[in-house]
């Protein structure tokens, strides 16, 4: 081993100890609430800058229309348990503190599950959250990333858990879908419970919306999604906005039906059209590598495949709003752990971090700068947007590189 993977391989067991929590229980689990606590007591104290979407919730479910036309832009699902909160917490700010110490919970339980199977996945977990701010508890994406970090984390060990929170998951967001032939393939045999428990909850969810909600109401989301325009933090939306930046009055900025400011002028359609056929390249990707996970598969393999697959979707998104960052944050913390190079980890896993802070300060910070085309603002989101760009393209060689050589590869997870 060369002077300079030692020396990282000191810093990563500096900071990032691999050892479980109960191993000293009582110093580390006081050690591991401090930090959580210290670190979302901050975030919450900013949380007037970004709960605007609980309102939003809040205010959908006061129409006076019927229940299956309520907040159609969500999964039937998603709408039923903002339902069921609004029947316990019916009043508006009542309301916003349920939802947030919900997800507070959730959040909590995520970075002790992490942490128990390694430091390292609770600590990049804790990180993460910290960096990208408080628009954490405001947005439905969390309950997303938990679902996805869990089935992946759990893969092997409860592989009927594990299909059934990614199809749960996929039930409240729709996209976790894509990640099903991956985790069904997975590191290890074990694919058939995988398989089951992913089409009971997943496939029983959605029997469950067509049969109480039909048809129109079950695909309203993917209606909704089709329909919207350009939005400025997209990647395909970048070079525009640079554009948009150096030369006022080029291109235009508003807020459109769809509640986000999205982009018009030369180009933007050309851009919104190439994002709606690139739609089908994470299925694709999503083949291919479950295709060579069947000739190779390990852990680390399967948990990079996952972080491909979920930073293209994010690439090929013609939205992309601060809080879909967090689908990556399970992904990468798991496969950190589970990583061969641990030099490679710490810098995949501090990169990761630098991508939710620069996320952090564009959303809510930095954006009306980004709005009006301040050249900071911009450049920082572009910078952001490069960074997404630099972490895909890493996780499909990885992914490559791991997968495909006829063997199979039991693994153990960390």
């Amino acid at each position: 081993m060369g002077g300079a993977e030692s020396r990282s391989g000191r810093l990563h067991r500096r900071f990032f100890p691999d050892s479980p929590l109960r191993s000293h229980p009582v110093a580390k689990i006081v050690a591991v609430a401090t930090l959580f606590l210290a670190s979302r007591g901050v975030m919450l104290a900013f949380s007037d800058r970004v709960s605007w979407d609980v309102y939003y919730y809040w205010f959908g479910l006061h129409q006076d229309r019927p229940a299956g036309e309520l907040l159609t832009e969500y999964p039937t699902p998603v709408a039923w348990a903002l339902a069921g909160l609004h029947a316990v917490a019916s009043e508006l700010a009542a309301f916003k503190i349920w939802f947030a110490l919900i997800m507070v919970g959730l959040d909590a339980l995520t970075t002790v599950l992490l942490w128990r199977r390694s430091a390292w996945m609770g600590a990049l977990w804790l990180a993460f959250g910290t960096a990208i701010g408080p628009i954490t508890y405001f947005r439905i994406d969390l309950p997303t990333a938990t679902l996805v970090a869990l089935a992946l984390l759990w893969s092997s060990a409860r592989p009927r858990t594990a299909g059934a929170l990614l199809g749960l998951a996929a039930a409240v967001k729709l996209w976790p879908a894509l990640l099903a032939p991956l985790l069904v393939v997975g590191a290890d045999s074990q694919r058939k419970p995988r398989l089951v428990g992913f089409l009971c909850m997943g496939g029983g969810l959605g029997l469950a919306s067509l049969i109480i909600a039909g048809w129109e109401r079950s695909l309203s989301p993917l209606a909704w999604q089709s329909e919207r325009g350009l939005q400025i933090e997209s990647i395909a939306a970048t070079p525009l906005m640079l554009g948009y930046a150096f030369d006022p009055g080029t291109w235009h900025v508003g807020y459109s039906r769809f509640n986000a400011a999205e982009l018009t002028g030369p180009g933007a359609g050309l851009a919104l059209a190439l994002t709606s056929l690139a739609t089908v390249v994470p299925a694709l990707l999503a083949a291919v590598l479950s295709w060579r996970l069947l000739k190779k598969a390990s852990p680390e393999a399967l948990a990079a495949c996952f972080i491909a697959v979920v930073a293209w979707t994010i690439v090929f998104n013609k939205t992309f709003s601060p809080q879909y960052l967090w689908w990556l944050a399970g992904p990468v913390a798991i496969w950190c752990a589970w990583a061969s190079s641990r030099r490679l980890a710490t810098a995949v896993g501090l990169g990761t971090i630098v991508l939710a802070l620069a996320t952090g300060l564009i959303f809510p910070w930095c954006y009306e700068s980004v709005i009006s085309g301040s050249a900071a603002g911009v450049l920082l989101l572009a910078l952001r947007n490069l960074g997404v760009v630099v972490l895909a393209f890493w996780a499909l060689a990885h992914a490559w590189r791991t997968t495909g050589n006829f063997q199979v590869a039991s693994g153990k997870q960390a």
